[in-house]
């Protein structure tokens, strides 16, 4: 970016009710230019989005992906970009050679330490021909697809510095929108993804009834455990209801009461289920709020809007269910009806 760009940004901006989202660089927001792009950003903070990229703090890691930056300076330009209110989102990179769990966590706390409210991490990709590519043996990297995802994408899942179950657990943390998943209700969201959502989706009907006991049995055997606290944490980022179904799950008096009774955990599954389907059936026939700003908005924009608009209803029906569960609980443990 230089000082004519911030000329077209202003032009731009003199569209009555143009909304811009792009993306810059820390390193060339220094001197004149920062202090006039800061100006911009104060009088049109709420037209602007702004994605920097971090990928990484960590000097070695930075090395392999061939950058270099200026943390000190980082934290400054954060500092401002909070001081102001303006709305950013930092990217940063997982699955980077040299790069460990802890080092992972601690880019993460970076960013929150500094104040910044939106984060996306990402999982590295080799391009062809690069650098780290013809380093894949020196590097000990190992390509594979994602269990997590659909895309027939390859990213680094090993390295000389981490292995599967590291990445796996860098993935669990990778996003925040997509919510984690204590360790002990993994088995749980696959058979919710894998034997209902996928399928059921467009029924009318629940899983059958065998199903629908195996489905409780996994519940009944890991809330059975008790351990969520402590547990390994792995993620999934495919599915919207993976983070309102551990709300669920993670109700204290609900999991007592599972453990108590296998009945009730059976009773709970067909609970869990018809959230589901009503949730998306009512998502499904809400007027999309965001319809009339596809010529106005990129496509990455609109959609990010609309997943954080089924988020939003997602979550507020949970909170509802949730709400629903306790009273039920409280009817279910009262002396008058047991």
């Amino acid at each position: 970016m230089k000082m004519h760009d911030l000329v077209i940004l202003e032009k731009l901006l003199e569209i009555q009710d143009c909304i811009l989202n792009f993306q810059i660089n820390f390193n060339i927001l220094k001197n004149k230019l920062l202090d006039k792009f800061i100006t911009i950003c104060k009088n049109n903070k709420d037209r602007l989005f702004l994605e920097l990229g971090l990928q990484t703090i960590h000097k070695e890691e930075m090395q392999i992906l061939n950058r270099n930056n200026n943390i000190e300076h980082i934290k400054y330009v954060m500092q401002i970009f909070n001081n102001i209110n303006i709305n950013y989102e930092i990217s940063i990179i997982f699955g980077i050679p040299g790069q460990t769990f802890e080092t992972f966590q601690n880019t993460i706390k970076f960013l929150e330490e500094n104040g910044c409210k939106k984060y996306a991490a990402y999982p590295l990709r080799l391009p062809q021909n690069s650098k780290i590519k013809k380093d894949v043996s020196k590097l000990k990297i190992k390509e594979d697809y994602s269990k997590f995802d659909s895309y027939p994408i390859k990213f680094v899942t090993e390295s000389y510095s981490f292995d599967r179950l590291e990445w796996e657990m860098m993935y669990s943390i990778a996003d925040k929108s997509k919510g984690i998943i204590p360790y002990e209700f993994i088995p749980i969201m696959q058979q919710v993804a894998e034997n209902y959502i996928g399928r059921v989706m467009g029924k009318s009907s629940l899983l059958d009834k065998t199903e629908e006991k195996a489905l409780s049995d996994h519940i009944y055997e890991r809330l059975c455990k008790n351990d969520i606290s402590s547990s390994l944490l792995l993620g999934f980022g495919a599915d919207k209801y993976y983070k309102a179904i551990n709300k669920i799950l993670s109700i204290k008096s609900l999991r007592e009461l599972c453990i108590k009774d296998r009945d009730f955990a059976y009773k709970i599954t067909q609970y869990i289920l018809k959230f589901i389907v009503e949730t998306q059936h009512k998502i499904i026939n809400m007027d999309n709020p965001f319809k009339d700003e596809t010529q106005n908005l990129s496509s990455e924009v609109i959609q990010k809007k609309e997943m954080e608009w089924e988020f939003g209803i997602i979550d507020k029906e949970c909170n509802i269910f949730c709400e629903e569960l306790i009273k039920l609980i409280e009817d279910f443990t009262s002396p008058n009806t047991r």
